[in-house]
């Protein structure tokens, strides 16, 4: 009777760790474009240009993950409008 691989001895799924790889920079851009948005939130008055541009990103960048996340497989059809529509 063979004995089961351990997962360190089992080949690598490389169309699984691409998919990561570009699922993960799909998160990260838009993520690290909100947490710079909150800093300058942070750092200007409420009022201010700069504070209205940092809110509009935080809402665009928001609009673009919940669209990424609505088109995971398995999900139900798109309940969000696309990016910039």
């Amino acid at each position: 009777m063979t004995q089961p691989r351990s997962p360190a001895a089992r080949p690598r799924d490389t169309s699984l760790d691409e998919f990561l790889v570009q699922w993960r920079h799909a998160l990260r851009t838009p993520l690290n474009a909100i947490l710079a948005a909150v800093q300058v939130l942070d750092a200007t008055p409420a009022d201010s240009a700069q504070a209205a541009q940092a809110r509009a990103i935080i809402a665009r960048q928001a609009r673009q993950l919940a669209w990424l996340l609505s088109d995971m497989p398995g999900e139900p059809p798109h309940r969000h409008r696309a990016p910039g529509a």
